[in-house]
């Protein structure tokens, strides 16, 4: 397929936008995207790989490797993430899904990014995050969605989750879930049985190793938080 002949459409997509193939190979991108990597016009990206761009750094390389190995295996991913050099740092929304084809075999990847729009909630989170955890657990992005769950938690364990590791107590994850201490405390301790801990300090500390922490609950989430279209 020539992408080319779609330029037309992609120069009306707004933020930042490319498609790959299923080797991570460049097929297109819109103008946006070419400006901001220092390309002359989005034919330029044709054939590169994340290695070959102008903008290519480590952290940036294996942020997006990660995500297109998600997206190849079939899902799509929604994420919160921080730029990184030789970018300023500011928070995006990321979205990578794989493009299919008629047999609905997996044959590529679409990639989408707007700039964020950061609501008090996510204002707050980051802040807190970036003072309360060290560099080595600070996290520079965020999945919206739970793309890496080992111990199979539940929606509320998550929300319940999400709120221990933020150093709430079960009477305060109550009042932010308008739920009972005790429905709270139950969550808690099927938490601490399905990831076979015996105290909070464990459990906090295997949650985080594991990658609970850059987890964002759905629901804790709202259109107005990002840039419409």
């Amino acid at each position: 397929m020539n992408f080319q002949d779609y330029s037309q459409l992609w120069s009306q997509i707004p933020g930042y936008a490319a498609m790959k193939n299923s080797q991570g190979i460049y097929l297109t991108c819109n103008i946006n995207l070419a400006i901001l990597m220092g390309l002359q016009s989005p034919s330029q990206i044709q054939g590169l790989s994340d290695f070959e761009l102008p903008d290519y750094s480590e952290e940036n390389y294996n942020f997006h490797r990660k995500n297109d190995v998600l997206a190849l295996r079939g899902q799509t991913v929604h994420c919160i993430h921080r730029s990184s050099l030789p970018y300023d740092g500011s928070y995006y929304y990321l979205i990578k899904k794989p493009i299919m084809n008629k047999e609905n075999a997996i044959i590529g990847i679409l990639y989408h990014c707007m700039p964020l729009v950061q609501s008090d909630f996510i204002k707050q989170l980051i802040a807190y995050d970036a003072k309360n955890n060290g560099t080595h657990h600070k996290p520079h992005e965020y999945y919206i969605d739970a793309v890496d769950n080992p111990f199979q938690l539940s929606h509320r364990e998550l929300e319940c989750l999400f709120f221990t590791l933020r150093a709430m107590t079960a009477k305060q994850i109550a009042e932010q879930l308008n739920l009972s201490k005790r429905t709270i405390e139950f969550y808690l301790e099927n938490i601490k049985n399905k990831m076979r801990c015996v105290s909070k300090a464990e459990l906090i500390c295997l949650a985080i190793s594991s990658g609970y922490l850059r987890y964002i609950p759905p629901s804790f989430l709202s259109k107005k938080d990002f840039i419409s279209f």
